[in-house]
């Protein structure tokens, strides 16, 4: 399925904030199946957007996470190591189910 540049604006942004592909194909009143169909193919333009918006929120996050870890924020050091465990952990999932390991 096809959007305009603005609409997969829109995916990326309800994508980072949690949206699931059933309430995007709601909110731009598209039938929920075919978007689903969509989201499965991992070579997908939505797919892509999906995965990206995902991407930059968690991104924009950590970014201001370091922030706050360089004001001397102990929290903000805490919350950044367990993220980047799990992105360590998730990173060896990945390899694994892929082979590489």
């Amino acid at each position: 399925m096809d959007f305009t540049e603005e609409q997969y604006g829109i995916i990326e942004n309800l994508a980072g904030t949690g949206y699931s592909v059933r309430r995007i194909a709601m909110y731009l009143d598209v039938n929920s199946d075919v978007l689903v169909t969509d989201y499965d193919d991992p070579e997908s333009k939505f797919r892509y957007h999906y995965d990206r918006g995902v991407l930059k929120c968690e991104a924009e996050r950590d970014l201001a996470l370091q922030v706050a870890l360089t004001a001397g924020n102990v929290t903000a050091l805490q919350i950044l190591e367990k993220k980047l465990e799990q992105r360590k952990m998730n990173g060896f999932k990945e390899d694994l189910l892929s082979g590489h390991i």
